[in-house]
């Protein structure tokens, strides 16, 4: 701490570069008018790409409702359905309560600045503590996220290889039972419509 390397800052970079892709900034000091409008439209491509997916997840569980499918199989697009929602709902309360966030995350530095300085030994050693601590919840955090991305990601392609080396016949299988204006399953458009659902996830 004494060369004012602060672990806060340390542990908020993984956050910032999720953020980023996110179209949020966690860093009110350095946004320009060219920035807020380039993290504006970034947010608005996740926007309309997660949302277009889930469209096409209702349509399919409707659908599927109508056609009288089984519980089971309508179950399986359901935690998408829910994710996208939440999704959407933390994307609108970080975007409309971002100013208040980097209050927040600027405080938070103030405050490890000024206990930085200061001269009582306990204050620092609590402080250098707990932001162990958020580094080690974050750190579980992003190898979670990374995981759940995975699974997603290599389930279909794994099962894709198996029913080809077991039936000889290509079954492009997607993560997503998602209704596409157009044939999704084509091998033209599987890789894009393969990682636009990746990217929605």
């Amino acid at each position: 701490m004494d060369n004012e390397a602060f672990l806060l800052e340390n542990h908020l970079k993984s956050l910032k570069l999720l953020a980023h892709y996110g179209g949020f900034s966690l860093d009110s000091k350095c946004r320009t008018l060219k920035t807020k409008l380039r993290d504006l439209s970034v947010y608005l491509l996740n926007f309309f790409w997660l949302n277009s997916d889930l469209v096409g997840g209702i349509y399919w569980f409707v659908d599927g409702l109508a056609k009288g499918n089984s519980l089971i199989a309508l179950t399986y697009i359901a935690p998408c359905i829910t994710y996208s929602f939440m999704a959407n709902c933390k994307g609108f309360f970080l975007l409309k309560y971002e100013f208040e966030i980097n209050e927040v995350i600027d405080s938070l530095k103030a405050l490890e600045l000024k206990n930085a300085r200061g001269k009582d030994k306990e204050k620092r050693r609590i402080m250098e503590e707990e932001t162990k601590f958020l580094g080690i919840v974050i750190k579980i955090s992003n190898v979670i996220n990374v995981l759940l991305v995975l699974t997603f990601a290599t389930s279909s392609l794994i099962l894709t290889v198996y029913k080809y080396m077991k039936t000889k016949k290509l079954d492009l299988i997607l993560p997503f039972p998602i209704v596409y204006p157009f044939d999704s399953h084509d091998i033209r458009y599987w890789p894009f419509v393969y990682i636009h659902q990746i990217w929605s996830d």
